[in-house]
């Protein structure tokens, strides 16, 4: 599964519940797998939580079980483990 972000672009989301103003920075992310493509949203509580543009994978903590089902409603993204560096010869 390739998590990609390919812009540090957020967008500014104000919601009101019960008199209470919430505002969260939403920011779009592709998944691709096996040919299947679904863009979504991640979302920051602040603006300077932008992800970088670059390669990603689900935190595992994005994870939950609802009804027995395994569901991510809310997905947080960290960064591809880089590959390990061979040694020179």
């Amino acid at each position: 599964m390739r998590i990609r972000v390919e812009s540090a672009e957020v967008t500014r989301t104000v919601s009101n519940y019960n008199n209470v103003e919430k505002v969260r920075w939403t920011q779009w992310a592709q998944l691709s797998q096996g040919g299947f493509v679904l863009s979504f949203t991640v979302s920051h509580n602040h603006e300077d939580e932008a992800l970088a543009p670059g390669e990603y994978q689900l935190d595992p903590t994005s994870f939950s079980s609802k009804n027995g089902r395994l569901a991510v409603e809310y997905p947080r993204l960290m960064p591809m483990p880089k590959p390990p560096q061979q040694a020179k010869a």
